[in-house]
């Protein structure tokens, strides 16, 4: 069985280190209650969904996430996000090590191409491949939207 039930939960960046403070376009930081540091309306949270803030890129570190999670009994996740590179990478990770079993929904997660930092550049779709294939391999399993969907609709 995938989970025992559904509860909905949103990290969002919250006061933490400065140097990864969220930024608008162009580089500016942006300022606590601003559409881009607070969850999208259109996604939510609607009634019985929370929102955690999360001070780092991962939803774990410093944000009492695990406690949130433990206290309601659940020991899974399926994960979703805008840097599957960066905090949706770092959740899996952080929650593998913590003994919690995680779902990457892969097109369920943006994810950005890597500029040139000495390396060379790093297209969209190589950043996504590479990344999904190493939380396949040891952190997560991943699916689709679809293949979730089915897994849940025979609960």
């Amino acid at each position: 069985m995938l989970f025992r039930s559904l509860p909905v939960v949103f990290a969002a960046p919250g006061r933490g280190d400065p140097e990864i403070a969220p930024r608008a376009a162009g580089g500016a930081r942006l300022v606590w209650g601003s559409p881009g540091v607070d969850v999208p309306a259109r996604f939510g949270p609607r009634s019985g969904e929370a929102v955690i803030r999360k001070p780092r890129y991962g939803g774990f570190h410093g944000s009492g996430l695990t406690e949130w999670l433990r206290d309601r009994g659940h020991d899974r996740l399926a994960v979703c996000g805008l840097s599957l590179a960066g905090g949706v990478e770092t959740t899996i990770r952080d929650a593998h090590n913590r003994d919690l079993a995680c779902i990457l929904v892969r097109d369920a997660c943006l994810c950005r191409p890597i500029p040139d930092v000495g390396f060379g550049p790093v297209s969209r779709e190589d950043v996504a491949r590479v990344t999904l294939s190493v939380l396949a391999q040891r952190f997560a399993r991943v699916m689709s939207v679809e293949e979730v969907r089915a897994a849940l609709a025979i609960l």
